[in-house]
């Protein structure tokens, strides 16, 4: 389902930005000296490419118009710099050892599909500075570069580092919508070719003030967010006969956000049953998550 729902976002947004271009045409030259002294971007970025022009020209040609981030009022900052100098001695593990250790979602924790794939762990005696509520994550260094989470919702209290910069809106459905439309521009290594490639290559601050969002109706926003972010109430009476046919009725309906949380879930559970038929324990079989 999560596949399902991740190629039914792209195609949406793909979708309404064909459909729906002003009456121009594409034209692509190389730049000229003049043109490139106007420019901020850096020459061993990638912004003159044929793909990269063509994809900003979609977007500035379609018929609602386009913003930037900075233009739609997204709070913009670095992730928590982990580094001793700032934050003191740190450890790190694979599982919560006690309370001063905070869930770490970084951007090896992530991928291009809109999931999180693993959570670390970060043990410091400092208050660490956590991931917010309609928080975007955005890759920002490395072969990482580009990959986008959202977090509709706080996540285990969960922290993250500086490799990714983080934009937040009081607005929920802009901030799903966003995340979801900077996702779908990965596809086309959208941050890969506007940021430099210097130190394995990394997109900057005004970078991220600059990428531009199309002005999809509201409407349209809902239909696409709905894809990702969509609760739903547990499937009542539950039981062995009629388990799967409920929960697989019911992941059609969640979205992607609740899907990848319910994963997460899924495997405590799983490593519980496991711990317990090791130690051949009795083992009892709960439906409730």
């Amino acid at each position: 389902q999560i596949k399902v729902k991740n190629k039914k976002i792209d195609e949406l947004i793909e979708k309404e930005l064909n459909d729906n271009q002003n009456d121009n045409t594409f034209d692509y030259h190389l730049p000229r000296i003049s043109e490139m002294k106007k420019q901020e971007f850096r020459i061993d970025s990638r912004i003159y490419e044929r793909k990269l022009q063509q994809i900003l020209y979609q977007i500035r040609n379609y018929k609602n118009g386009s913003n930037t981030i900075n233009q739609l009022g997204f709070k913009i900052k670095r992730g928590q710099n982990l580094q001793i100098t700032c934050v003191g001695e740190s450890y790190y593990s694979t599982y919560r050892k006690s309370k001063l250790f905070y869930p770490l979602i970084t951007s090896t924790n992530i991928n291009f599909s809109r999931q999180i794939t693993s959570i670390r762990y970060i043990g410091n005696k400092n208050k660490l500075i956590k991931i917010k509520e309609n928080d975007i994550m955005i890759a920002a260094t490395g072969v990482n570069t580009g990959k986008v989470y959202v977090f509709p919702e706080i996540v285990l209290d969960s922290v993250s580092n500086i490799n990714s910069f983080f934009l937040n809106s009081d607005n929920k459905l802009l901030a799903i919508f966003t995340g979801l439309f900077l996702s779908y521009l990965s596809k086309f290594d959208f941050c890969k070719l506007i940021g430099s490639k210097s130190n394995g290559g990394s997109i900057l601050d005004k970078d991220v003030n600059d990428f531009i969002i199309p002005n999809f109706l509201e409407s349209k926003q809902k239909e696409i967010a709905k894809e990702y972010y969509n609760p739903t109430d547990k499937s009542p009476y539950l039981n062995f006969e009629n388990y799967l046919e409920k929960e697989k009725k019911r992941n059609t309906e969640a979205g992607i956000f609740q899907l990848n949380m319910e994963l997460f879930s899924l495997r405590e559970k799983l490593e519980d049953l496991v711990d317990k038929i090791v130690k051949e324990e009795k083992i009892d079989i709960s439906f409730e998550c």
